[in-house]
């Protein structure tokens, strides 16, 4: 048996394709949800959501899920996961092995090097989350798009 053989299957860094996979399937859902048109939905993910850090877009996601009462799974919790999935990818992102190895990490905060482990349980728990993270997004065009309310027409202001 080689130390290949022996290798974990995944590492840390193989998160981070789930967090921006997620990150664009939302950018195209928010411009079809938000998009009066097809060129309207493109300026939108063109010009506008790429201004948005990650946090303002689970905002919006956040209100849309309210709005349409998306309550079921996943979306109940698609938020709070999100993030979850965000945060570790924030964390493998902005640090480097340490000494080589992929599972101990090193990054620099508050002027000091701080070093952290990241668990065989704990990547299997993240690889996890990205997966259902970009099931659940990937899923919201199709429910967003099929729901007739989602495209009512304008309606004309109330007068006084």
């Amino acid at each position: 048996m080689t130390e290949l053989d022996s290798a974990p299957a995944n590492f840390p860094e193989d998160v981070i394709v789930y967090a921006v996979d997620c990150e664009a399937a939302l950018d195209y859902a928010f411009a079809l949800y938000l998009g009066r048109t097809q060129d309207c939905s493109i300026l939108i993910e063109e010009w506008l959501l790429k201004r948005f850090s990650f946090g303002e877009k689970l905002g919006l996601l956040k209100r849309i899920i309210e709005l349409e009462g998306l309550i079921w799974a996943p979306y109940e919790t698609l938020v709070p996961e999100l993030q979850k999935l965000f945060d570790f990818r924030n964390a493998v992102a902005h640090s480097a092995p340490d000494h080589g190895n992929r599972f101990s990490r090193k990054r620099r905060r508050a002027a000091r090097n701080e070093v952290f482990e990241i668990s065989a349980d704990e990547l299997a728990e993240q690889m996890h989350r990205g997966m259902r993270c970009q099931s659940a997004v990937w899923g919201l065009p199709t429910y967003l798009t099929s729901n007739p309310r989602t495209f009512d027409p304008p309606r004309p202001p109330q007068s006084a």
